[in-house]
């Protein structure tokens, strides 16, 4: 990236700050980035990403993901099963096969090859992948829709298409584009999942999901560090804050949401919401359905990766309870640290953090 680019991203980066209604008085924020930057470099670097620049947060110390630490964690994963995780068709079989909830893939393909059904075939034209999306509709009841998702590497919602009947009926360049992404690389063809009529109330225009974090201890014991819920603020079909939504902190101990949702500096100018700006419903308090079930989806996906210790598990609600859509390797805890009002007094986070310092 060059210099002038650079210096064109911190300039709109500290004019999102200076217009934050929430925000300390200039003289403070220089004090206390100056000071932290000489004595405690640690709260420095998270001091503007992590909103520490707002009034009435004064417990700078108690916000402890640097970018040096979470790759302390990061290690802690065993590598070797990064595959069930990376895989997205392996993931789904992996859990089905021990009687756990999870989205249902109807095909993949890895470049010309499809499969589906326990057989293959080749496709070597957008004709073919037309008959073969027809095969794949024939097992979609939700809505006659299926999302189409690259196999790895659809991360903060790329490499993710939906497409109905309709569109394929009429819609002939959509077609087009998505047989050369999909002819390119490997991917799925996957249910479209029908959302809880109470996540609705938030956004109806996307499944809206949780990220639950959970860590594994050296006994092999798994509990739950926490947890947000992502929620889409326009007609987007992805909720990632990278696509424009907002996460929200789950009290785990109630069931219910927090009261302020967030967005990032990049996509969301660093905006924070009380209610949802288009439906103007209150997050404070949202009670979520299948809880209790979420809860123990979560932490019985975790037992079945002990050398996993650290995955961010999302998981959508359905009418019929949770299901499991995938699970992360590389969490980000950033969320975290900014939802619980810093990790220090998590006693999981703490338990994951002295384990990480005696490896090394």
């Amino acid at each position: 990236m060059s210099k002038r680019r650079i210096t064109a991203k911190a300039k709109d980066f500290f004019a999102i700050v200076l217009k934050d209604p929430q925000r300390k008085s200039i003289p403070v924020i220089l004090w206390d980035f100056l000071k932290h930057s000489l004595t405690k470099p640690a709260v420095a670097e998270q001091y503007f990403a992590k909103f520490l620049y707002r009034k009435g947060i004064d417990n700078y110390d108690d916000y402890m993901v640097t970018h040096k630490l979470q790759n302390i964690f990061w290690k802690m994963n065993d590598p070797h099963y990064n595959s069930i995780f990376d895989n997205k068709y392996l993931f789904e079989i992996f859990l089905r096969n021990h009687n756990l909830s999870v989205v249902n893939s109807f095909a993949y393909n890895i470049n010309s090859l499809f499969f589906i059904e326990g057989s293959f075939e080749q496709i070597n034209n957008e004709g073919e992948f037309r008959k073969f999306l027809m095969r794949v509709f024939a097992y979609a009841s939700n809505d006659k829709t299926i999302f189409v998702k690259k196999t790895a590497g659809s991360g903060g919602g790329k490499n993710i298409f939906r497409i109905s009947l309709k569109d394929l009926q009429t819609d002939k360049l959509l077609v087009e584009k998505l047989y050369h992404h999909v002819i390119a690389d490997g991917y799925i063809f996957q249910e479209a999942i029908v959302q809880h009529e109470e996540i609705n109330r938030l956004n109806p225009h996307c499944v809206n999901t949780m990220r639950i974090v959970s860590y594994t201890n050296q006994a092999n014991g798994s509990r739950i560090m926490g947890g947000v819920f992502r929620i889409g603020l326009n007609d987007s079909y992805v909720d990632n804050t990278s696509s424009g939504g907002v996460y929200v902190g789950i009290d785990f101990e109630n069931g219910v949401l927090k009261k302020e949702a967030f967005s990032d500096f990049t996509n969301g100018r660093a905006k924070t919401y009380f209610r949802h700006p288009v439906n103007n419903m209150e997050f404070d308090g949202f009670k979520i359905p299948f809880f209790a079930e979420t809860v123990d989806l979560v932490i019985g996906a975790a037992a079945l990766f002990p050398q996993v210790k650290i995955v961010g598990w999302d998981v959508a609600l359905t009418p019929n309870g949770p299901v499991m859509v995938e699970g992360n390797e590389l969490p980000s805890l950033v969320f975290e640290d900014i939802t619980q009002n810093g990790l220090r007094k998590n006693p999981v986070f703490m338990e994951m953090y002295k384990e990480a310092l005696s490896c090394q």
